[in-house]
């Protein structure tokens, strides 16, 4: 496993504790904590590199759905989270990655 790797699983599994630990923390205070995980998004990050054909291509054959996602694809999930459609909804990390982690 690469060293790059293993820092992003540490951050993913990290961040996935935190977020299960405060929803139960401060539940009882009418606090929801959630979070979204995002997968591979054409956007400006690390340089902008998904953007590029031959980046997108290599990262599309690790991802179920076969594409980069667009900026676009996360604002529902966002949306959801932000709405009184979640008022139940807490302690979720909830990934928007076209099925990578289900791998």
């Amino acid at each position: 496993m690469a060293a790059g790797t293993a820092t992003w699983t540490a951050a993913r599994c990290a961040t996935a504790r935190a977020c299960s630990s405060l929803a139960v923390e401060l539940a009882p205070h009418g606090v929801l904590v959630n979070a979204i995980a995002p997968g591979p998004f054409a956007t400006e990050l690390n340089g902008g590199r998904l953007k590029l054909p031959e980046s997108a291509e290599r990262m599309r054959t690790y991802i179920p759905l076969g594409r980069i996602a667009t900026v676009d694809e996360i604002k529902g999930v966002a949306l959801l989270l932000a709405s009184g459609a979640s008022s139940y909804i807490t302690g979720a990390v909830i990934p928007v990655d076209g099925g990578a982690s289900a791998r």
